[in-house]
């Protein structure tokens, strides 16, 4: 390789009825890629990849509810999770991402609002979704483009917060972070 100088644009995306942005990807076992985007439609859409990201499926929605809001799709990639490892072992497996870690996701658990900001499990590769942690809950507020983070046994997850103002649609309040252990 030429470590990254040179790129190609693969792997066009489109859908009727909404637009697919802001998107994650995460890889699944066989090679094969997933990815979330933001849609118009109260809802989480996905897409998979079976040739690196050169061609995409047709999208289709998700269960995971979500308000025209960014969304954050990653894997997991402590290797002793659910197997009871030692606190402050190696997260990575001699610097190689896991394929077959769990999926977290973290987005607002509604089909309308920005809040409640909550994350997400998945044993399944992204089929089924159980909640792990309500981050922010405050219905006063919204919470948005969250960025999620694992370091030493420790999920991380940075984020905007704002508010409704009369003189504006929103204002920003400024960025918050959480974290928690796995």
């Amino acid at each position: 390789g030429d470590q990254g100088l040179t790129w190609s644009a693969a792997g066009h995306i489109v859908t009727e009825g909404t637009w697919l942005i802001e998107n994650s990807v995460v890889e699944l076992p066989g090679h094969r890629l997933l990815q979330f985007f933001r849609s118009k439609l109260g809802v989480v859409f996905h897409s998979l990849a079976f040739d690196g990201g050169l061609t995409w499926t047709e999208p289709g929605r998700t269960r995971v509810q979500a308000p025209n809001s960014k969304s954050h799709l990653m894997r997991i990639q402590s290797r002793n999770r659910g197997q009871g490892g030692e606190a402050g072992q190696e997260d990575f497996l001699e610097g190689r991402m896991l394929t077959d870690g769990p999926l977290v996701i973290a987005h607002n658990d509604d089909p309308k609002l920005r809040t409640p900001l909550v994350v997400a499990l998945s044993h399944d590769q992204g089929n089924n979704w159980r909640p792990l942690a309500d981050v922010e809950t405050d219905a006063d507020l919204q919470f948005a483009y969250p960025t999620m983070l694992e370091a030493k046994g420790r999920l991380y997850i940075m984020y905007a917060v704002m508010r409704k103002d009369p003189n504006v649609k929103l204002a920003a309040i400024g960025m918050r972070g959480a974290s928690f252990s796995l």
